[in-house]
């Protein structure tokens, strides 16, 4: 994600936010402080990984890793009875203009962003991730836990 996004406008911050959550889900496996990481380039996170553990990751597998743990994190908060309307923001977030700073007037619109980020997950219209994303994230296994929240 090279792009500069428009803070005032929705539009890519649905997919903008995956690959965040994908590097965050990185960040607390490793148990790092997520303080520093906006002065931290992925490319230093990987030479400490890798030289601490004899890995040759790549950053495409470093991704992949995050992308897993937040995939495996939603099924089992569906199985525990997370529902779409659980993807919410407080009130004061979505409703009360800032008043001041660089958009002052510019308010989310969270089902926008939610329109665009299911997608980009992979995951159906209701946020539920679909049989074909947990098999190519070799997630499989674990599909039971979606189809257990039914009964």
């Amino acid at each position: 994600m090279n792009e500069v996004l428009d803070r005032t406008l929705d539009e890519g911050k649905g997919s903008m936010n995956v690959v965040f959550q994908n590097m965050m889900g990185v960040l607390d496996s490793l148990k790092m402080c997520k303080f520093p990481f906006s002065a931290t380039r992925m490319d230093d996170i990987l030479t400490w990984l890798n030289g601490v553990t004899g890995w040759e990751m790549t950053a495409e597998e470093l991704l992949l890793a995050g992308e897993r743990i937040f995939n495996l994190k939603r099924v089992f908060n569906i199985a525990c009875g997370l529902a779409q309307d659980d993807d919410a923001l407080p009130g004061r977030i979505l409703e009360e203009p800032r008043g001041s700073g660089g958009s002052p007037d510019a308010l989310p619109d969270l089902a926008a962003q939610l329109k665009e980020y299911y997608p980009a997950r992979g995951w159906t219209g209701e946020g539920i991730p679909t049989r074909e994303k947990l098999r190519s994230l070799d997630l499989e296994e674990f599909v039971h836990w979606l189809d257990a929240r039914s009964e």
